[in-house]
């Protein structure tokens, strides 16, 4: 396994359906090449930044949400997992950052309880 440090994470609903990711590992730059994660998406994509990488959000063809973990280990990728629910309109994301730096990502239409990761 190799350690990253992830800078930035880029994501976007690619023209085959599914997740393609960039990541930016120094401040200096450059962005790494476009990944695919995989998954099949139907909208855009939301992602939130944690202290120990990120996760991705995306609208399955099933119209639930999907969260893919992003971490400093290669290859990065920790899969898909439903969180259930009905998007409408694709995903987005934020990540908030309360006392004691713990990342709290919530949704914008649901009570942020709810979704506290």
């Amino acid at each position: 396994m190799k350690l990253v440090a992830l800078v930035a994470v880029f994501a976007c609903h690619g023209l085959d359906d599914s997740v393609w990711i960039a990541l930016l590992t120094s401040y200096a730059g450059p962005w790494s090449s476009a990944t695919s994660i995989g998954g099949t998406v139907v909208d855009g994509v939301g992602v939130a930044v944690r202290p120990d990488g990120a996760t991705v959000y995306a609208q399955g063809i099933d119209s639930h949400v999907y969260a893919n973990r992003i971490t400093y280990v290669l290859p990065f990728s920790g899969g898909w997992n439903s969180l259930g629910g009905t998007a409408r309109f694709g995903t987005g994301a934020a990540a908030l950052l309360p006392p004691m730096n713990q990342p709290r990502s919530a949704r914008s239409d649901e009570a942020p309880s709810r979704w506290a990761t």
